[in-house]
């Protein structure tokens, strides 16, 4: 796969796919993007309200700038255990990921050293004595490895460019992983993937979106 790095107006580095003709972040900034929806929209409201262990499932590993995020919060949070999985079919490069840069490796020096460590072939790694991270290299409908999760970050890449990741079946499939009443964060607010959701046993909330997007979704998985 022919990817491109490009830097966002935060500084921070996306990756462009030409065959889709589209990137993997916002060009407004890769970085605050995700802040806003997976962050501050997903895991935070779940920190302030107390919960000590926490599991969470990533759709489309990326540029692993989820990763990093999380595990800066879970620095943050010692008393608190994260479990975080996360799924990619088509894993980057050694060259490619070493292009990339965010400026949270400026805020944590620390951090530097862990992007590539996440971009390495392996299955399971401590990356904090609080943060364990699994990686499965299939794609949502071939996983099963796993359930119980409290949190969901989906981001795949849009419906208009992969409807496919954003059907009825796929969020089906994907409930039956979840806790009664688990998150499901995204970037995206299309009508049709709302109405999937919906079909497919979601309570579905807009939010406002990042960095002047109208909307983004937050979900809430109704009991089986």
């Amino acid at each position: 796969m022919n990817l491109e790095i490009v830097t966002t107006a935060d500084g921070s580095t996306t990756l462009y796919n030409p065959e889709l003709n589209e990137h993997y972040h916002s060009q407004r900034g890769a970085q605050g993007e995700s802040e806003h929806v997976y962050i501050q929209a997903g895991l935070r409201p779940l920190l302030e309200a107390g919960q000590k262990h926490i599991k969470i499932l990533e759709i489309g590993t990326g540029t692993g700038l989820n990763v990093l995020l999380t595990l800066r919060e879970a620095a943050a949070n010692p008393s608190v255990q994260i479990e975080y999985h996360t799924l990619e079919p088509f894993p980057l490069s050694a060259d490619v990921a070493a292009g990339l840069h965010f400026p949270l490796l400026d805020e944590a020096p620390e951090l530097v050293p862990i992007l590539p460590i996440i971009h390495k072939h392996w299955n399971n790694k401590k990356l904090l004595p609080n943060y364990d991270v699994h990686k499965y290299y299939v794609g949502l409908l071939d996983f099963a490895a796993c359930q119980n999760f409290d949190l969901v970050y989906f981001s795949a890449f849009g419906p208009k460019k992969q409807p496919d990741l954003w059907t009825i079946e796929v969020f089906t499939h994907l409930r039956t992983l979840l806790k009664p009443n688990a998150c499901l964060v995204t970037y995206a607010s299309q009508g049709q993937a709302r109405r999937n959701m919906q079909a497919a046993g979601f309570e579905v909330f807009k939010l406002k979106g990042a960095l002047g997007k109208n909307e983004m979704i937050r979900a809430f998985a109704k009991a089986l």
